[in-house]
């Protein structure tokens, strides 16, 4: 199992409000259908410049080409150039200091 994190973005202002709305529930959509588990789901600030939203879950390998799949249709139905698909690689976990470490 994969953990993805998929961005779209409307800064440029290709897309009217009703459009850039209709986009990311598209991509929500999307996600939540083929995911095994959803991690978050952030969206910018409306009072930010900018216009994104990302979407962090696991997926099975059996869903990742369908879900690729959608996302590329979307890409060409909202005229946008691509959708960010970002594959963590490894997970470190930073630990408090020990008395003993130098």
């Amino acid at each position: 199992m994969k953990t993805v994190f998929v961005q779209v973005g409307n800064s440029d202002d290709k897309l009217s409000q009703r459009l850039w709305e209709q986009l990311q529930y598209a991509v929500m959509g999307a996600v939540r259908n083929f995911a095994a588990q959803i991690y978050g789901e952030w969206f910018s600030l409306p009072t930010s410049g900018y216009q994104n939203a990302c979407f962090g879950f696991t997926i099975l390998p059996t869903n990742e080409k369908a879900l690729r799949n959608v996302l590329q249709r979307l890409t060409t139905n909202f005229r946008q150039e691509s959708i960010a698909w970002n594959e963590t690689g490894t997970t470190e976990f930073i630990r408090p200091k020990e008395p003993n470490d130098t």
